[in-house]
């Protein structure tokens, strides 16, 4: 037997009930719950759903739920790292390496035309602008397409931190090394620059894509239920 939408949904409230409201969780408990309150319910049709759903939930043991978002945690973790890792790869040793190349080449070409700053302060308001610049653009392409359920998303959760991550770090931190060798020798500061800033613009880059595939990963569990 197939369970119908009313079922589907008693099951997804009893879940919520047990404090899981994270879509891609939600979702990952939901496919294993169904299928074993299906078996069930086969097995004996005069069984109600409450009381076949409490039995898949009593067999969790003591954590109950919480045993699968620990698991889906871990093995969201690898696979978010392997994709990230792989688009990396991408942009330093596949076509998209000439991506890299032309983006380090302009901000050289840049560099090397206003630079060097008779103040190194500039480097920094630079540098933090580059870097809030990033993640507004980063924030508004992360809110605008996931509406429906952005506020329920544990993935989309995770992207806001780091993209508030990598305004700290590239918004601040590069300005403050690049003014720190600028007070030392005035030629590294230009290397810093393009480096720096072609770290930053492709972070963004790189951080899209994954975003990407964190959307589309997302939706189709958002969409199998909904």
């Amino acid at each position: 037997m197939s369970l119908t939408k009313d079922q589907i949904e008693q099951i997804k409230k009893f879940i919520h009930s047990r404090g899981f409201t994270h879509i891609e969780i939600e979702m990952e408990i939901l496919d294993h719950v169904a299928s074993a309150v299906e078996a069930k319910m086969e097995k004996n049709p005069n069984k109600s759903i409450s009381k076949a759903i409490h039995e898949v939930h009593s067999g969790f043991g003591v954590m109950g739920f919480s045993v699968m978002e620990d698991e889906f945690r871990k093995s969201f973790s690898k696979l978010s790292r392997d994709k990230l890792l792989s688009i990396i790869f991408d942009y330093i040793a596949s076509v998209k390496a000439l991506r890299t190349l032309a983006i380090l080449l302009f901000f050289y070409l840049i560099g090397d035309t206003i630079l060097p700053f008779e103040n190194g302060t500039y480097y920094k308001i630079y540098f933090y602008l580059l870097g809030m610049t990033e993640a507004i653009i980063l924030l508004l392409a992360l809110y605008s397409g996931t509406k429906k359920w952005r506020k329920k998303s544990f993935v989309f959760s995770v992207y806001g931190m780091y993209t508030a991550f990598s305004f700290t770090l590239f918004g601040q931190g590069f300005g403050i090394l690049t003014d720190l060798f600028h007070q030392t020798n005035r030629l590294i500061p230009g290397l810093l620059f393009a480096m720096f800033s072609t770290i930053t613009v492709l972070y963004a880059i790189i951080f899209y894509e994954m975003m990407q595939w964190g959307y589309r990963w997302t939706n189709e569990r958002y969409l199998k239920y909904a």
